[in-house]
């Protein structure tokens, strides 16, 4: 199986399709600090570099909000950034 196979294409997805919007988004700084230990000794999940990047619950790894994916799950996210 190809990426873009596994991944689907831009224009499969919704318009909103961005992990961001996705109810398996975690963005809290709390939840990844508690979730990926050692971040703490290089920085802070509360840093500005950061942005609003946050884990996939689905995945189980650190993405950007604004990557999309063929799993994407329209709806209320799980946790909101804190």
């Amino acid at each position: 199986m190809t990426v873009a196979a596994f991944m689907g294409t831009p224009q499969d997805m919704p318009v909103d399709a961005a992990c961001a919007n996705c109810r398996q988004f975690r963005a809290s700084a709390l939840e990844i600090e508690s979730r990926l230990p050692g971040l703490r000794t290089l920085s802070s999940a509360f840093a500005s570099v950061r942005s609003e990047d946050g884990l996939c619950g689905r995945h189980d790894r650190y993405v950007a909000a604004a990557s999309i994916c063929a799993a994407y799950e329209g709806g209320v996210r799980l946790a909101q950034p804190a």
